[in-house]
């Protein structure tokens, strides 16, 4: 049997074989069971989390949905999702196995599937992200053979009618800028989100070791894709007006780099309220795909600098083309000018 490598794991043989894991200065524990297994990987998991085992924890169950969490974590498709897709499937897992643990997987039937979701019916919206992380989960239950089935196939989630992120309008950007000016931490991240279209959580990870030739350079955290994106002469000023020297452009007011999105999310609204507006920072991304197709791009052309799918850049910029559509239906109807006879 191919043993599986992996990180702080030791092998001893002294009789038969054990292992260990070990972390300088961290943890040194036994692992239980053979690499690769479900009680194995769970006990593997809490010691990369840095959580000694109990003095008499129960052994996680067989076939059950820590069992599948064990494995599913460790699996390749989902150590090739992106670090925040997998913190966060990992989350809404978690909670469920709070009550649900020791559940055998084989018996979960779709109406208990309904039962979960629904139990979240009063917030849609997490409703749908836990079918979506049950579901992946059951697919991978179904490729190692826990099941022969997907109880998940003809599960729907609670209907509901997403709120869009409202979309800066030019004269909101303007009414920001006057609120803050050149040199400032709030005018630089207006001008990143900008002039670069990204997500704030890659926005927030910028600094000038990404850029090069004229462009920053930046692998997206949700897509995986490197993105270069040319640099805006906006962005340039807005760039040269901040005192540089540090990994990141944006630093918080201790001069540190933002912890994460959502620490950037809660300081950039107060900066929004500040210039007496309430707009999100993914609004800016909307105005980037508006303004690229006023001046005429295509959803090829806006999809290049935003990363996004087709899909998503006609859902952006359905707005800006209605409108353009119409001035272009109304100019055909225009009477032709009267001549004099």
């Amino acid at each position: 049997m191919t043993t599986l490598k992996l990180p702080f794991v030791h092998e001893f043989r002294k009789g038969r074989v054990t292992y260990r894991y070990f972390r300088r200065g961290v943890l040194k524990i036994r692992l239980r069971g053979h690499p690769g297994s479900a009680e194995f990987m769970t006990a593997y998991q809490k010691a990369l989390a840095g959580e000694a085992p109990a003095i008499g924890a129960l052994k996680t169950r067989p076939g059950s949905m820590a069992a599948l969490a064990a494995s599913w974590y460790a699996s390749p498709r989902f150590q090739a999702m992106a670090q925040a897709s997998q913190t966060r499937y990992r989350r809404i897992f978690e909670e469920l196995l709070k009550q649900h643990a020791d559940d055998l997987v084989r018996e979960l039937q779709p109406s208990h599937v309904r039962s979960i979701v629904f139990s979240k019916a009063k917030t849609p919206a997490a409703a749908r992200a836990l079918l979506n992380v049950i579901r992946q989960a059951m697919r991978h239950a179904f490729d190692i053979g826990m099941r022969d089935d997907l109880p998940t196939r003809d599960v729907r989630p609670p209907r509901y009618k997403a709120k869009p992120h409202p979309t800066w309008t030019e004269e909101d950007i303007a009414q920001f800028e006057a609120a803050h000016p050149l040199g400032s931490r709030a005018r630089l991240a207006l001008a990143l989100l900008l002039y670069t279209g990204q997500r704030s959580g890659d926005v927030i990870r910028m600094g000038p070791q990404h850029v090069r030739q004229g462009a920053i350079v930046v692998r997206q955290q949700k897509t995986g894709k490197e993105m270069a994106i040319p640099m805006h002469g906006e962005l340039a000023e807005a760039l040269a007006a901040h005192p540089g020297g540090h990994l990141a452009f944006l630093m918080t007011q201790l001069g540190a780099p933002f912890a994460s999105q959502t620490a950037f999310y809660n300081w950039f609204r107060e900066a929004t309220e500040k210039a007496g507006l309430k707009l999100p920072p993914h609004g800016l991304r909307k105005a980037t795909c508006c303004r690229l197709a006023e001046a005429g791009c295509t959803p090829h052309e806006i999809a290049s600098i935003t990363g996004q799918s087709l899909k998503m850049v006609e859902h952006y910029t359905r707005e800006v083309n209605q409108r353009r559509m119409a001035a272009r239906t109304v100019a055909r109807l225009a009477r032709p000018a009267r001549t004099e006879t």
